[in-house]
């Protein structure tokens, strides 16, 4: 459903304040959202599973999201949750591929969708976005690379003892 315009304002809010959009001028936020829709889930609900293709970004309007993977033996492990203003899917938006988690609504929720087909041509238009974006990226890799030596590191010196 197209986004009304009570969302409008909670929409800009959501971007503004993420670490992608928060540089966008409220023009270019506009144009953004020009192409955004509500999306709405029921607790529980499947968002998207992992390897599905869904190059969307979503934002949490109203509710909250589990973002999760399971393993071959049917074990499922949290890995983070999503809340009210908060965004997710930059990924797939990113590279059109696969999702890499499973995604469903803990609650009912109320999602801003941004599909990859829509946020090309406005990255392709606003060269500065692409900067952006390998900043993030960037950023988030450094991250999870600290966290993977933290947990090699402190498994190695447990060993070790």
């Amino acid at each position: 459903m197209p986004i009304e315009d009570d969302r409008i304002a909670a929409a800009r809010q959501i971007l503004a304040s993420h670490t992608l959009f928060g540089s966008l001028t409220a023009d270019e936020l506009d144009r953004l959202l020009a192409h955004a829709r509500v999306q709405t889930y029921g607790a529980r609900q499947t968002i998207f599973a992992k390897g599905s293709s869904a190059p969307t970004l979503l934002a949490v309007l109203k509710g909250k999201v589990r973002i999760s993977s399971t393993g071959r033996d049917g074990e499922q492990i949290v890995l983070n949750v999503i809340e009210e203003g908060d965004v997710f899917g930059e990924i797939a938006l990113f590279d059109g591929k696969e999702r890499t988690a499973d995604a469903s609504a803990i609650e009912a929720c109320e999602l801003l969708a941004i599909d990859r087909s829509d946020f090309v041509p406005f990255v392709r238009d606003n060269p500065e976005v692409a900067m952006r974006l390998l900043s993030v990226i960037s950023e988030r890799l450094r991250h999870t690379t600290g966290q993977v030596e933290d947990m090699v590191f402190h498994r190695y010196h447990h060993r070790a003892e």
